[in-house]
């Protein structure tokens, strides 16, 4: 420890030493991270070596090389040439002697057998350094080991000139190591102040609008894109509560309180959607990410607001672009089912009525949006197979032949040859060919069972009996409505899936429903 070096030092020496070390300790709190510790640090040697000539060097012992950091003690009489070589030593790497290395790893003062030629070492040309000795009149040059725990990394040259000796040796020693540490904690230093600058590189330059407010609401820092996404400056922004600024588009202020809330209480949250106000006054459409930090003590939500107006754009145009293909796409169908109504005028109705019915039972069984859309529109085309059928049959008033009835049987295939290439969002040309399929397999025109029949056809099916028993037909007048539920409630469970059937029931038992 420094303190053991202090208590030995020279009593002649020990006044100056310690005013020297104590100056020096002080002077190490105060330098900026940035500034150059070296150079501050060799000319506080001098103090202890008066008349010397200071040689500081960092030392990678993997590489076994050391890079002179600074120098400091030359004179003002020195001349320019001896000025301009030592000077150009500073930023030169040159390796390390074994035997130097040796003698930094001991707590003393190494001298080196080489003098003025052990600090140039292959930097200058042998003449040239035994120029630099006459001239400065190198007397002895000595090393010693700058280390932090155990591990050598710097070294303390002094060269004295003049005949001069060193006289305080421990004290040298003793700021040796106040060296060791000035230099761990100023690097320490350096390196945080380098995170701290590539973080907020990272926060300032970031594509993104990146912001951070306190729990309260109130802006404590923005970046250059929120600047732009909102119009306004840091200086404009900064410690002032977005609320209170009307930067939320008025809507949405209860829903960002209630997403604010629930990510400090929860420490994170699912991201959301609101609008910004831009400073011009126009809405800036935005998804935002947070997430509770501590800052330097202070409790913070550290969010990203990324602006995602032109998505919401492409998805307006999109879902325009759909409802209208919708629309055609329900008049195309339209269009088949009036088809197909036209040459059966006894019929005509029947497949928009199965159509809303199997709608309203496929509601009120909780389908998706998507199973409710195949349901209508293959409601209204599910009979578009009879095209195939002579106009004879379909509107003769008597019983049909067997044969007759065979073809009649058949237009649930011609309906799915109609429809199979077509490239429907649902499987529409299945749904038509599987409507008269029964659950116990007795159907057609596959006998499918159970799980096998879409559950968009099994509804179908329920909703096409009904509406085909209540209605009149060419051969025999309607058996109404009651008759017709008549027999759902009879084949529950065994032609009619046994959940489509009790919807189907209940819809007209309690929910009031009626054929339109």
């Amino acid at each position: 420890m420094v303190e053991t070096y202090i208590k030995e030092l020279n009593k002649e020496d020990a006044s100056g030493a310690l005013g020297v070390l104590a100056e020096t300790a002080i002077g190490c709190l105060s330098i900026d991270p940035q500034d150059n510790i070296y150079s501050y640090l060799a000319r506080q040697a001098t103090l202890l070596v008066p008349g010397s000539i200071v040689v500081l060097t960092s030392v990678n012992t993997a590489s076994g090389m050391g890079r002179v950091e600074a120098l400091a003690g030359l004179r003002s009489d020195d001349s320019p040439v001896v000025r301009q070589s030592l000077e150009s030593l500073v930023g030169n790497s040159l390796p390390i002697p074994d035997y130097a290395v040796g003698g930094m790893n001991q707590d003393h003062l190494l001298s080196l057998p080489g003098g003025m030629e052990s600090f140039c070492l292959g930097m200058l040309e042998p003449a040239a350094v035994q120029k630099l000795s006459q001239e400065l009149d190198v007397h002895k040059a000595y090393v010693a080991g700058v280390r932090w725990k155990g591990q050598i990394c710097g070294s303390l040259g002094i060269v004295t000139r003049n005949g001069a000796e060193i006289t305080n040796a421990q004290a040298v020693v003793a700021f040796v190591k106040l060296l060791s540490v000035a230099l761990h904690r100023h690097h320490l230093e350096h390196e945080l102040l380098a995170s701290r600058q590539y973080l907020t590189s990272l926060f300032d330059y970031a594509p993104d609008p990146y912001f951070m407010l306190d729990f309260d609401g109130t802006l404590q820092k923005v970046n250059r894109a929120a600047e732009l996404l909102l119009g306004y400056s840091a200086d404009e922004l900064v410690g002032n509560s977005v609320m209170d600024m009307g930067l939320v588009a008025p809507e949405y202020i209860s829903h960002v309180r209630r997403a604010h809330a629930q990510h400090v209480r929860e420490g994170s949250g699912e991201p959301y959607e609101l609008e910004l106000l831009h400073s011009k006054g126009r809405r800036v459409y935005v998804e935002v990410r947070s997430i509770p930090l501590k800052i330097e003590g202070k409790d913070v939500l550290l969010g990203i607001a990324r602006n995602v107006s032109e998505r919401k754009n492409m998805e307006s145009e999109l879902q325009q672009t759909l409802e209208k293909l919708r629309k055609t796409l329900g008049g195309t169908i339209e269009a088949m089912a009036r088809t197909v109504e036209s040459r059966d005028p006894y019929t005509a109705g029947h497949q928009h009525r199965v159509a809303d019915l199997a709608r309203a039972i496929g509601s009120n069984m909780g389908l998706p949006a998507d199973s409710i859309d195949a349901l209508r529109l293959a409601g209204q085309v599910h009979d578009i197979g009879k095209i195939g059928v002579p106009v004879e049959m379909l509107s003769k008033p008597g019983r049909l032949s067997d044969m007759e009835f065979e073809i009649i049987k058949a237009h649930s295939v011609t309906g799915y040859e109609i429809l199979k290439d077509i490239e429907f969002p649902w499987p529409i040309a299945n749904i038509v060919l599987q409507h008269h399929e029964r659950i116990d397999g007795t159907g057609y025109p596959n006998g499918l069972k159970g799980e096998d029949i879409l559950i968009e056809s099994q509804i179908i099916a329920v909703a096409d009996v009904v509406e085909a028993m209540a209605s009149h037909r060419p051969y025999r007048p309607a058996l109404g409505i009651e008759m017709a539920l008549g027999e759902i409630r009879k084949n529950r469970g065994r032609l009619y899936n046994p959940e489509i059937a009790d919807t189907c029931l209940n819809l007209f038992d309690a929910g009031g429903y009626s054929l339109i």
